[in-house]
């Protein structure tokens, strides 16, 4: 499945710094990494400023799951990523993670 995404500094300084995005899937329209599946990260290296935005777009597989509604969330500068190593520092990261994507009829994704 392809995944788009475009990512906008809300803070006050400049992002500048090695991190990723991570994409993940999950039951829940709550994110929580507890019951959400790692897709994939998208590494990032480059400078945001203040107010800025940076997107792209990445495929990741789709785990195989019976029928019904599931969520796709993507968390700007993942702390799970190199094991918070690579992560800019920001007072909150409250704000880091999308509103749940449904994704409805997953057989037209998921893997034989």
């Amino acid at each position: 499945m392809s995944v788009s995404c475009v990512v906008t500094n809300q803070g006050n300084g400049a992002a500048a710094a090695v991190w990723a995005d991570g994409i993940y899937f999950s039951s829940s329209p709550v994110f929580s990494t507890i019951n959400a599946t790692l897709l994939g990260y998208v590494p990032q290296s480059h400078n945001v400023a203040a107010g800025g935005s940076y997107g792209w777009t990445n495929s990741v597989p789709v785990p195989q799951t019976p029928s019904g509604t599931y969520y796709l969330f993507v968390v700007a500068d993942d702390p799970s990523y190199a094991l918070g190593n690579d992560t800019i520092y920001e007072v909150t990261k409250t704000n880091n993670t999308s509103a749940a994507l449904p994704l409805t009829s997953l057989s037209q994704w998921a893997a034989p």
